[in-house]
C-alpha cells in the first residue's frame, strides 16, 4: 500500500511507539475509509431501489406518497412517529 498512512506507521515504528497505541491510528483510518465507501455504495443502492420503485409504479404512487406525508404532518403524534424512525436502517 502506497499513501500517507504507510508513511506515518513507519516513522513511529522507526521512533519506538509502535506499543504505544500509535500503530492504531493508522489501521483505524484505514477501517473507517472502508467502511465508509461501503455505507456510500449501499445508500446509492438504496436511493437507485427507492427511484425505481418510485417509478416504475405509475402516477399514482407519487400522489398517495404526498397525501400521506401531508397528513403525517398534520397529526402531531404521527409526526413524531415518523421523526423517531428516521436515520434508522
Amino acid at each position: 500500500m502506497q499513501g500517507p498512512h504507510v508513511l506515518i506507521i513507519g516513522r513511529h515504528r522507526r521512533a519506538g511507539a509502535w506499543g504505544n497505541g500509535l500503530r492504531g491510528a493508522g489501521v483505524s483510518a484505514i477501517a473507517y475509509e472502508r467502511k465508509m465507501r461501503a455505507y456510500g455504495f449501499r445508500s446509492v443502492r438504496n436511493s437507485l431501489n427507492a427511484m425505481r420503485q418510485t417509478v416504475d409504479a405509475g402516477p399514482m404512487r407519487p400522489t398517495l406518497q404526498r397525501l400521506m406525508l401531508r397528513a403525517i404532518d398534520r397529526l402531531p403524534p404521527f409526526k413524531r412517529w415518523m421523526a423517531g424512525r428516521m436515520g434508522r436502517d
